[in-house]
């Protein structure tokens, strides 16, 4: 039972994240193929062209750094709301505009209802 649960729970981590976990890896792999890149550029690059290089390889470690460390921080809030809460209003306004009939009708009684209209 713990393994069922513990399965759900990943899954709906994942589900609600999927867009973070995704920026995660790419900025990952972004940040890895800047590093291997860059190094390559640099051992090729002037005395002049040197520093540049060097401040904008660090210009994208950081923009990649901080988009791993703002994706990381929305899986942490994903994960620390709990996963039986809903946000969708819609659902409940639906629920709402139901309970507050006075009369609730089966779907037989609906159609009856509809059908008497017509024969009116």
């Amino acid at each position: 039972m713990f393994k069922v649960l513990k399965y759900f729970l990943w899954a709906n981590l994942y589900q609600k994240g999927k867009k973070s976990f995704f920026i995660l890896f790419a900025s990952l792999v972004s940040l890895l193929l800047v590093s291997f890149i860059f190094n390559d550029l640099l051992s090729m690059a002037n005395i002049s062209n040197f520093y540049m290089l060097i401040v904008f390889k660090w210009l994208l470690n950081l923009i990649f750094l901080s988009l791993i460390g703002w994706s990381v921080l929305q899986i942490v809030t994903i994960a620390t709301t709990s996963p039986f809460t809903s946000k969708n209003k819609e659902t409940n306004e639906q629920k709402e505009r139901v309970l507050n009939k006075e009369k609730l009708m089966t779907k037989q009684e609906l159609i009856l209802q509809k059908y008497a209209k017509v024969q009116q």
